[in-house]
C-alpha cells in the first residue's frame, strides 16, 4: 500500500505540482506519471516508493486499513480531494493508514 503522504510527494516531484494534473483523470495519470517514473523497475509505484537494493520487495507488504475505489475516468485530483478530505474527518493521529489505490499498488507493466 501507500500512505497519503507518499501521493503527495507523487504530486510534488514526479508530477510537479497540482497544476500539472488540473483536469486529467485517473488513468491519464497513469499514462503520463506513473508508468514512465516506474519504468526503470519494472514495478508498482508502491514498490518503487518503499523498496530499494536493500530490501527485498517480500517484506512489504501491508495489509491495507483503506480501499480507495475509483475509475480511470474518474478526475485524479478530486480522488485525491475527497481521500484526504476523509482522512481529515476520521482520527488518523495515532496511525497512518496504509492505502490500497489500485493507480499506485498495482504493477501496471
Amino acid at each position: 500500500g501507500v500512505k497519503f503522504e507518499d501521493i503527495r510527494m507523487f504530486i510534488e516531484e514526479y508530477c510537479g505540482g497540482r497544476n500539472m494534473l488540473e483536469h486529467l483523470t485517473c488513468g491519464e495519470v497513469l499514462n503520463r506519471f506513473v508508468l514512465p517514473c516506474t519504468a526503470p523497475s519494472t514495478s508498482s509505484f508502491a514498490v518503487k516508493v518503499h523498496c530499494d537494493d536493500v530490501y527485498p520487495v517480500e517484506i512489504f507488504p501491508s495489509e491495507a486499513a483503506l480501499i480507495i475505489s475509483h475509475a480511470m475516468e474518474d478526475p485524479f485530483l478530486d480522488v485525491v480531494d475527497a481521500l484526504h478530505d476523509y482522512l481529515s474527518a476520521i482520527d488518523t493521529s495515532r496511525e497512518n493508514p496504509d492505502l490500497w489505490i489500485d493507480l499506485f499498488c498495482i504493477n501496471y507493466h
